[in-house]
C-alpha cells in the first residue's frame, strides 16, 4: 500500500480511510499508532464494537477483511481492487484512483 499511499497522499481529492471492526478499542488504538494497518495521518475509524453490523461496513457491503475500496461522493467507485503485491496490481490500483478522480 506504501507506493499507492505516497502516489497519492497530496492529493487533495484522495482521502485513505481505515475502518477497523475490531471489538477491542484498546487493539484499535494500538494499530493505528503502531502503523500496522494504517498511518496515524490518515482517516481511521472504529466500529465501537459493532464490527460488521456497523452501517458503514453493512452499507458497502463489506464481508471481507482487509478490503480497499474506491469511493467517490459515498458512493463504491470500485469495489473490485487488484492485490497490491505486485507492480501490476498497484497500477491498476492507482489507475482506479485516478478513473474515480478524473470521473
Amino acid at each position: 500500500m506504501e507506493p499507492i499511499y505516497n502516489q497519492f497522499y497530496a492529493n487533495e481529492h484522495v482521502r485513505f480511510v481505515s475502518i477497523i471492526i475490531d471489538q477491542d478499542r484498546s487493539g484499535w488504538l494500538n494499530s493505528v499508532k503502531g502503523g500496522s494497518y494504517t498511518n496515524p495521518e490518515d482517516i481511521n475509524l472504529y466500529t465501537a464494537g459493532e464490527g460488521a453490523k456497523h452501517p458503514v461496513i453493512r452499507d458497502n457491503l463489506i464481508s471481507g477483511y482487509p478490503t480497499l475500496y474506491v469511493l467517490k461522493n459515498e458512493k463504491t467507485h470500485s469495489s473490485s481492487t487488484p492485490k497490491l503485491g505486485t507492480p501490476a496490481g498497484r497500477a491498476a490500483f492507482s489507475q482506479l484512483i485516478l478513473d474515480a478522480i478524473l470521473k
